[in-house]
Protein backbone atom coordinates (compact mmCIF):
# COMPACT_ATOMS: atom_id res chain seq x y z
CA UNK A 1 0.00 0.00 0.00
CA UNK A 2 1.04 3.64 -0.86
CA UNK A 3 2.92 5.12 1.87
CA UNK A 4 1.24 7.84 1.70
CA UNK A 5 -1.75 7.31 2.76
CA UNK A 6 -0.66 6.20 6.20
CA UNK A 7 0.94 10.13 6.07
CA UNK A 8 -1.82 11.45 5.24
CA UNK A 9 -4.16 9.00 7.86
CA UNK A 10 -1.92 10.76 10.39
CA UNK A 11 -1.73 14.04 9.55
CA UNK A 12 -5.85 13.68 9.51
CA UNK A 13 -5.34 11.82 12.92
CA UNK A 14 -3.16 14.33 14.93
CA UNK A 15 -4.17 17.95 16.07
CA UNK A 16 -2.28 20.53 13.76
CA UNK A 17 0.08 22.42 16.41
CA UNK A 18 0.21 19.53 19.27
CA UNK A 19 3.19 17.76 20.57
CA UNK A 20 1.30 14.63 19.53
CA UNK A 21 3.56 13.66 16.57
CA UNK A 22 6.61 13.94 18.35
CA UNK A 23 5.65 11.91 20.86
CA UNK A 24 5.08 9.07 18.30
CA UNK A 25 8.05 9.41 16.69
CA UNK A 26 9.82 8.40 20.04
CA UNK A 27 8.14 5.22 19.96
CA UNK A 28 7.35 4.09 16.50
CA UNK A 29 9.01 4.08 13.55
CA UNK A 30 6.97 4.93 10.77
CA UNK A 31 3.14 6.07 9.84
CA UNK A 32 2.14 2.51 8.99
CA UNK A 33 3.95 1.09 12.17
CA UNK A 34 1.76 3.80 14.40
CA UNK A 35 -1.41 2.64 11.83
CA UNK A 36 -0.84 -0.73 12.95
CA UNK A 37 -0.39 -0.21 16.61
CA UNK A 38 -2.67 -1.37 19.60
CA UNK A 39 -4.51 1.39 21.84
CA UNK A 40 -2.19 -0.01 24.81
CA UNK A 41 0.64 0.84 22.32
CA UNK A 42 -0.65 3.91 21.11
CA UNK A 43 -1.57 5.29 25.12
CA UNK A 44 1.32 4.11 26.54
CA UNK A 45 3.06 6.36 23.81
CA UNK A 46 1.09 9.07 24.92
CA UNK A 47 -0.95 8.79 28.06
CA UNK A 48 -4.59 9.25 28.68
CA UNK A 49 -4.33 12.64 28.34
CA UNK A 50 -5.42 13.08 24.57
CA UNK A 51 -7.98 14.26 22.29
CA UNK A 52 -5.83 12.36 19.78
CA UNK A 53 -5.65 8.96 20.76
CA UNK A 54 -9.36 7.98 19.79
CA UNK A 55 -8.54 9.24 16.13
CA UNK A 56 -5.39 7.07 16.21
CA UNK A 57 -6.91 4.02 17.36
CA UNK A 58 -9.80 4.56 14.55
CA UNK A 59 -8.22 2.50 11.12
CA UNK A 60 -10.38 4.01 8.68
CA UNK A 61 -8.44 5.11 5.44
CA UNK A 62 -11.24 6.13 3.31
CA UNK A 63 -11.07 10.16 3.89
CA UNK A 64 -7.00 9.28 3.48
CA UNK A 65 -7.80 7.35 0.20
CA UNK A 66 -10.14 10.75 -1.16
CA UNK A 67 -7.07 13.23 0.00
CA UNK A 68 -5.17 10.68 -2.06
CA UNK A 69 -6.95 10.75 -5.22
CA UNK A 70 -7.66 14.54 -5.11
CA UNK A 71 -4.09 15.09 -4.71
CA UNK A 72 -3.31 13.57 -8.10
CA UNK A 73 -5.90 14.74 -10.14
CA UNK A 74 -5.03 18.30 -8.63
CA UNK A 75 -1.27 18.44 -9.11
CA UNK A 76 -1.27 18.75 -5.15
CA UNK A 77 2.38 17.30 -4.04
CA UNK A 78 3.20 16.24 -0.09
CA UNK A 79 6.18 17.08 1.64
CA UNK A 80 6.23 14.59 4.84
CA UNK A 81 8.23 14.67 7.72
CA UNK A 82 10.84 11.74 6.77
CA UNK A 83 11.34 13.44 3.55
CA UNK A 84 14.84 15.08 3.04
CA UNK A 85 13.70 17.96 1.77
CA UNK A 86 11.90 18.85 4.92
CA UNK A 87 13.15 21.65 6.37
CA UNK A 88 15.23 21.06 9.03
CA UNK A 89 14.34 24.40 10.94
CA UNK A 90 10.81 23.08 10.74
CA UNK A 91 12.00 19.53 12.07
CA UNK A 92 13.44 21.13 15.19
CA UNK A 93 10.23 23.26 16.87
CA UNK A 94 8.55 20.90 19.47
CA UNK A 95 5.39 20.66 17.40
CA UNK A 96 6.55 20.37 13.70
CA UNK A 97 3.73 19.35 11.48
CA UNK A 98 3.53 15.60 10.17
CA UNK A 99 3.20 16.72 6.72
CA UNK A 100 2.58 19.93 4.42
CA UNK A 101 0.52 19.81 1.22
CA UNK A 102 1.92 22.21 -1.31
CA UNK A 103 1.32 23.16 -4.95
CA UNK A 104 4.04 24.62 -7.03
CA UNK A 105 7.58 24.41 -6.56
CA UNK A 106 9.64 24.03 -2.97
CA UNK A 107 12.93 26.05 -2.64
CA UNK A 108 15.75 24.55 -1.03
CA UNK A 109 14.88 26.36 2.55
CA UNK A 110 18.37 24.68 3.55
CA UNK A 111 20.21 26.21 1.11
CA UNK A 112 18.79 29.68 0.81
CA UNK A 113 18.51 32.38 2.83
CA UNK A 114 14.45 32.88 3.93
CA UNK A 115 12.83 35.70 5.26
CA UNK A 116 9.23 35.56 7.00
CA UNK A 117 7.60 38.77 6.55
CA UNK A 118 4.59 39.44 8.75
CA UNK A 119 2.44 42.62 9.28
CA UNK A 120 -0.96 43.75 9.69
CA UNK A 121 -4.04 43.86 7.52
CA UNK A 122 -4.60 47.94 7.94
CA UNK A 123 -1.49 49.75 7.67
CA UNK A 124 0.12 52.78 6.84
CA UNK A 125 1.62 54.13 3.39
CA UNK A 126 4.74 54.25 5.10
CA UNK A 127 4.70 50.75 5.84
CA UNK A 128 3.28 49.70 2.49
CA UNK A 129 6.03 51.35 0.74
CA UNK A 130 9.07 49.69 2.98
CA UNK A 131 7.29 45.84 2.91
CA UNK A 132 7.23 46.46 -1.10
CA UNK A 133 10.50 47.69 -1.48
CA UNK A 134 12.36 45.29 1.12
CA UNK A 135 10.77 42.20 -0.43
CA UNK A 136 11.94 43.06 -3.79
CA UNK A 137 15.21 43.65 -2.39
CA UNK A 138 15.51 40.65 -1.07
CA UNK A 139 14.05 38.84 -3.78
CA UNK A 140 16.70 40.07 -6.35
CA UNK A 141 19.38 39.29 -3.73
CA UNK A 142 18.48 35.78 -3.68
CA UNK A 143 16.62 35.17 -1.12
CA UNK A 144 13.26 33.78 -0.12
CA UNK A 145 10.08 35.81 1.35
CA UNK A 146 7.61 33.75 3.20
CA UNK A 147 4.17 34.89 4.75
CA UNK A 148 0.57 34.27 5.09
CA UNK A 149 -0.61 36.02 2.14
CA UNK A 150 -3.57 37.44 4.02
CA UNK A 151 -4.98 41.32 3.33
CA UNK A 152 -2.09 44.00 3.98
CA UNK A 153 1.53 43.67 4.33
CA UNK A 154 1.71 40.04 4.01
CA UNK A 155 -0.04 39.89 0.66
CA UNK A 156 2.00 43.03 -0.09
CA UNK A 157 5.86 41.13 0.19
CA UNK A 158 4.54 38.37 -1.30
CA UNK A 159 3.55 39.87 -4.37
CA UNK A 160 7.01 42.73 -4.39
CA UNK A 161 9.12 39.32 -4.30
CA UNK A 162 7.25 37.58 -6.76
CA UNK A 163 7.35 40.30 -9.42
CA UNK A 164 11.36 40.89 -8.68
CA UNK A 165 11.65 37.28 -9.80
CA UNK A 166 12.06 35.40 -6.64
CA UNK A 167 10.94 32.31 -4.90
CA UNK A 168 8.27 33.12 -2.42
CA UNK A 169 6.24 30.76 -0.14
CA UNK A 170 2.78 31.49 1.18
CA UNK A 171 1.81 29.40 4.03
CA UNK A 172 -2.43 28.82 4.50
CA UNK A 173 -4.39 28.61 7.50
CA UNK A 174 -7.07 26.91 5.39
CA UNK A 175 -6.83 23.71 2.94
CA UNK A 176 -4.73 23.97 -0.19
CA UNK A 177 -7.98 24.02 -2.19
CA UNK A 178 -9.52 26.66 -0.35
CA UNK A 179 -7.86 30.29 -1.23
CA UNK A 180 -8.37 32.68 1.64
CA UNK A 181 -8.67 35.85 1.19
CA UNK A 182 -10.59 34.66 -1.73
CA UNK A 183 -9.33 38.26 -3.90
CA UNK A 184 -5.80 36.76 -3.29
CA UNK A 185 -6.36 33.52 -5.88
CA UNK A 186 -4.54 35.16 -8.51
CA UNK A 187 -1.77 35.62 -6.53
CA UNK A 188 -1.90 32.42 -5.00
CA UNK A 189 -0.94 31.03 -8.88
CA UNK A 190 1.22 33.77 -9.66
CA UNK A 191 3.19 32.44 -6.20
CA UNK A 192 3.00 28.59 -7.31
CA UNK A 193 4.52 29.41 -10.64
CA UNK A 194 7.89 30.37 -9.25
CA UNK A 195 7.19 28.95 -5.09
CA UNK A 196 4.63 27.06 -3.70
CA UNK A 197 1.87 27.64 -1.35
CA UNK A 198 1.87 25.28 1.53
CA UNK A 199 -0.30 24.00 4.20
CA UNK A 200 -0.49 21.47 7.24
CA UNK A 201 -4.69 21.39 6.76
CA UNK A 202 -6.21 18.81 4.62
CA UNK A 203 -8.06 19.88 1.18
CA UNK A 204 -10.73 21.45 2.42
CA UNK A 205 -10.39 22.59 5.38
CA UNK A 206 -12.06 26.33 5.97
CA UNK A 207 -10.08 29.21 7.03
CA UNK A 208 -11.22 28.87 10.88
CA UNK A 209 -9.99 31.86 12.85
CA UNK A 210 -7.73 29.73 15.55
CA UNK A 211 -6.05 28.01 12.66
CA UNK A 212 -4.00 31.20 12.10
CA UNK A 213 -1.86 31.55 15.37
CA UNK A 214 -1.04 27.87 14.68
CA UNK A 215 -0.27 28.20 11.21
CA UNK A 216 1.72 31.19 12.22
CA UNK A 217 4.76 28.51 13.78
CA UNK A 218 5.26 27.22 10.31
CA UNK A 219 5.67 30.89 8.77
CA UNK A 220 8.16 31.57 11.74
CA UNK A 221 9.95 28.51 11.44
CA UNK A 222 10.88 28.15 7.94
CA UNK A 223 12.53 31.57 7.99
CA UNK A 224 16.03 32.08 9.67
CA UNK A 225 14.85 35.49 10.49
CA UNK A 226 11.36 37.11 10.84
CA UNK A 227 10.31 40.70 10.03
CA UNK A 228 7.58 42.29 11.24
CA UNK A 229 6.62 45.19 9.02
CA UNK A 230 3.50 46.99 10.96
CA UNK A 231 0.84 45.86 13.02
CA UNK A 232 -1.13 47.98 16.35
CA UNK A 233 -0.39 46.03 19.50
CA UNK A 234 -3.51 43.62 19.09
CA UNK A 235 -1.73 42.52 15.82
CA UNK A 236 -1.49 38.87 14.93
CA UNK A 237 1.96 39.56 13.91
CA UNK A 238 3.07 39.98 17.66
CA UNK A 239 1.96 36.09 17.85
CA UNK A 240 4.08 35.40 15.43
CA UNK A 241 7.50 37.18 16.75
CA UNK A 242 6.47 35.58 19.98
CA UNK A 243 6.55 32.09 18.56
CA UNK A 244 9.98 33.52 16.72
CA UNK A 245 11.46 34.36 20.05
CA UNK A 246 10.71 30.54 21.15
CA UNK A 247 11.72 29.14 18.31
CA UNK A 248 15.49 30.78 18.70
CA UNK A 249 14.47 33.36 15.48
CA UNK A 250 15.73 36.58 15.62
CA UNK A 251 13.34 39.28 15.33
CA UNK A 252 13.65 41.96 13.19
CA UNK A 253 11.07 45.75 12.70
CA UNK A 254 11.00 48.55 10.97
CA UNK A 255 10.98 51.54 12.89
CA UNK A 256 8.12 54.19 12.97
CA UNK A 257 6.18 56.95 13.97
CA UNK A 258 4.96 56.44 17.38
CA UNK A 259 1.41 58.79 16.34
CA UNK A 260 0.74 55.71 13.77
CA UNK A 261 -1.41 52.82 15.99
CA UNK A 262 0.07 50.97 13.39
CA UNK A 263 3.43 50.79 13.89
CA UNK A 264 2.78 50.45 17.55
CA UNK A 265 3.90 46.68 17.59
CA UNK A 266 7.32 47.80 15.96
CA UNK A 267 7.86 50.25 19.11
CA UNK A 268 7.01 47.52 21.18
CA UNK A 269 9.35 44.96 19.60
CA UNK A 270 12.20 47.12 19.48
CA UNK A 271 12.10 48.05 23.04
CA UNK A 272 11.88 44.48 23.71
CA UNK A 273 14.70 43.58 22.10
CA UNK A 274 14.09 43.84 18.35
CA UNK A 275 16.61 44.43 15.95
CA UNK A 276 16.09 47.30 13.04
CA UNK A 277 15.11 46.62 9.66
CA UNK A 278 16.18 50.03 7.59
CA UNK A 279 16.64 47.81 4.33
CA UNK A 280 17.00 44.85 2.92
CA UNK A 281 21.08 45.62 3.17
CA UNK A 282 20.61 44.42 7.10
CA UNK A 283 19.87 41.03 6.13
CA UNK A 284 21.95 40.21 3.32
CA UNK A 285 24.80 41.57 4.93
CA UNK A 286 24.39 39.41 8.26
CA UNK A 287 23.61 36.52 5.97
CA UNK A 288 26.13 36.70 3.11
CA UNK A 289 29.07 35.02 4.29
CA UNK A 290 27.11 32.09 5.23
CA UNK A 291 24.93 31.86 1.78
CA UNK A 292 27.45 32.76 -0.85
CA UNK A 293 26.51 30.59 -3.75
CA UNK A 294 22.64 31.93 -3.62
CA UNK A 295 22.86 35.55 -1.69
CA UNK A 296 24.60 38.57 -3.72
CA UNK A 297 25.06 41.86 -3.54
CA UNK A 298 24.60 43.24 -6.74
CA UNK A 299 21.05 44.01 -6.71
CA UNK A 300 22.02 47.35 -4.87
CA UNK A 301 23.15 48.07 -8.68
CA UNK A 302 19.64 46.78 -10.50
CA UNK A 303 17.85 50.18 -10.96
CA UNK A 304 13.90 49.58 -9.37
CA UNK A 305 11.77 50.42 -12.20
CA UNK A 306 8.88 48.88 -11.08
CA UNK A 307 5.08 50.50 -10.29
CA UNK A 308 4.65 49.95 -7.15
CA UNK A 309 1.21 49.90 -7.50
CA UNK A 310 0.65 48.37 -11.10
CA UNK A 311 2.55 45.50 -9.34
CA UNK A 312 -0.42 45.14 -6.44
CA UNK A 313 -3.11 45.48 -9.12
CA UNK A 314 -1.85 42.91 -11.56
CA UNK A 315 -1.09 40.76 -8.55
CA UNK A 316 -4.54 40.92 -7.75
CA UNK A 317 -3.93 42.27 -4.03
CA UNK A 318 -6.56 43.83 -2.34
CA UNK A 319 -6.23 45.94 0.79
CA UNK A 320 -8.44 45.48 3.41
CA UNK A 321 -9.59 49.60 3.08
CA UNK A 322 -10.01 49.38 -0.84
CA UNK A 323 -12.13 46.11 -0.24
CA UNK A 324 -14.28 48.17 2.05
CA UNK A 325 -14.39 50.69 -0.20
CA UNK A 326 -15.58 49.29 -3.38
CA UNK A 327 -17.50 46.41 -2.37
CA UNK A 328 -15.73 42.90 -2.79
CA UNK A 329 -18.35 41.05 -1.64
CA UNK A 330 -18.48 38.76 1.57
CA UNK A 331 -15.18 38.12 3.21
CA UNK A 332 -15.32 34.16 2.55
CA UNK A 333 -12.99 31.87 1.17
CA UNK A 334 -12.52 31.14 -2.43
CA UNK A 335 -12.93 27.07 -2.87
CA UNK A 336 -11.40 26.31 -5.82
CA UNK A 337 -12.25 22.71 -5.53
CA UNK A 338 -16.00 22.31 -4.59
CA UNK A 339 -17.99 19.86 -2.07
CA UNK A 340 -19.37 18.33 -4.89
CA UNK A 341 -15.92 17.56 -6.30
CA UNK A 342 -15.11 15.85 -2.72
CA UNK A 343 -18.51 13.88 -2.75
CA UNK A 344 -17.84 12.85 -6.55
CA UNK A 345 -14.50 11.42 -5.62
CA UNK A 346 -16.39 9.13 -2.54
CA UNK A 347 -19.07 8.07 -4.63
CA UNK A 348 -16.40 7.03 -7.22
CA UNK A 349 -14.54 5.16 -4.81
CA UNK A 350 -17.72 3.75 -3.34
CA UNK A 351 -18.96 2.52 -6.91
CA UNK A 352 -15.08 1.22 -6.91
CA UNK A 353 -15.34 -0.83 -3.65
CA UNK A 354 -19.08 -2.30 -4.73
CA UNK A 355 -17.72 -3.80 -8.05
CA UNK A 356 -14.98 -4.67 -6.56
CA UNK A 357 -16.97 -7.24 -3.94
CA UNK A 358 -19.46 -8.24 -6.90
CA UNK A 359 -16.34 -9.49 -8.74
CA UNK A 360 -15.55 -11.59 -5.44
CA UNK A 361 -16.05 -15.08 -5.18
CA UNK A 362 -19.74 -15.78 -3.67
CA UNK A 363 -20.32 -15.66 -0.18
CA UNK A 364 -21.73 -18.83 1.46
CA UNK A 365 -24.66 -18.89 2.98
CA UNK A 366 -25.03 -16.79 6.23
CA UNK A 367 -28.12 -15.72 8.18
CA UNK A 368 -29.01 -11.92 8.23
CA UNK A 369 -27.32 -11.47 11.98
CA UNK A 370 -24.31 -13.18 9.97
CA UNK A 371 -24.46 -10.92 7.15
CA UNK A 372 -25.42 -8.07 8.43
CA UNK A 373 -21.67 -8.05 10.80
CA UNK A 374 -19.98 -9.28 7.95
CA UNK A 375 -21.10 -6.23 6.10
CA UNK A 376 -20.17 -4.21 9.10
CA UNK A 377 -16.27 -5.10 8.57
CA UNK A 378 -14.79 -2.67 6.78
CA UNK A 379 -11.85 -3.52 3.99
CA UNK A 380 -9.11 -2.33 5.95
CA UNK A 381 -10.41 -4.38 8.90
CA UNK A 382 -11.24 -3.10 12.54
CA UNK A 383 -11.16 -3.66 16.01
CA UNK A 384 -14.17 -6.44 16.89
CA UNK A 385 -14.98 -3.62 20.00
CA UNK A 386 -16.38 -1.02 16.91
CA UNK A 387 -19.25 -3.76 15.65
CA UNK A 388 -20.69 -3.74 18.93
CA UNK A 389 -23.72 -1.30 19.04
CA UNK A 390 -27.19 -0.79 20.80
CA UNK A 391 -28.90 -3.69 19.05
CA UNK A 392 -25.89 -5.94 18.65
CA UNK A 393 -24.25 -7.06 22.12
CA UNK A 394 -20.75 -8.26 22.48
CA UNK A 395 -21.79 -11.73 23.18
CA UNK A 396 -23.85 -11.98 20.20
CA UNK A 397 -21.01 -9.81 18.11
CA UNK A 398 -18.27 -12.84 19.14
CA UNK A 399 -20.74 -15.31 19.06
CA UNK A 400 -21.42 -14.85 14.58
CA UNK A 401 -17.67 -13.97 14.07
CA UNK A 402 -17.22 -17.54 15.69
CA UNK A 403 -19.62 -18.43 12.67
CA UNK A 404 -18.04 -16.32 10.04
CA UNK A 405 -15.29 -17.71 10.93
CA UNK A 406 -15.60 -21.38 10.33
CA UNK A 407 -17.69 -20.36 7.24
CA UNK A 408 -14.25 -18.86 6.02
CA UNK A 409 -14.91 -15.66 5.47
CA UNK A 410 -13.24 -13.55 8.74
CA UNK A 411 -10.22 -13.39 9.81
CA UNK A 412 -9.56 -12.98 13.76
CA UNK A 413 -6.30 -11.67 14.45
CA UNK A 414 -4.10 -10.71 17.24
CA UNK A 415 -4.97 -7.53 19.50
CA UNK A 416 -8.80 -8.02 19.24
CA UNK A 417 -9.35 -7.47 15.58
CA UNK A 418 -11.17 -9.03 12.74
CA UNK A 419 -10.81 -8.79 8.58
CA UNK A 420 -12.79 -10.10 5.84
CA UNK A 421 -10.71 -13.01 4.24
Amino acid sequence: MNDLLYWIWLSLAVTPGSKTYAKLRGSFSSPKSIYEAEPYELRRALGNNTRDLKRLSTKDLRRAEVILDFMGKRNVHALVYDDPRYPERLRRIYNPPVMLYYAGKLPNFDKRLCVSSVGSREHSVYSKNHTFEIGYDLAVAGAVVISGMAYGLDSIALAAANYAGGQTVAVLGSGIDVIYPKEHLTLARLIAKNGAVVTEYPPGTSPNGAHFPIRNRIISALGHVVTVMGGDLNSGALITASVAKQQGRPVYTIPGDLDDPYMHANAYLLRGGAKALLCADDLVLEYRDRYPDTLVLEYLLIPQTYKMDTVLRDAGVVSLKDRKRFGYGDDGPNVTVSDEFVKHMEEDRRKKREKEESERAPLPPLSDEESRIYHKIPDEGCLIDDLVDENTSASLVQSNLTLLQIKGVVELQAGNRVTRK
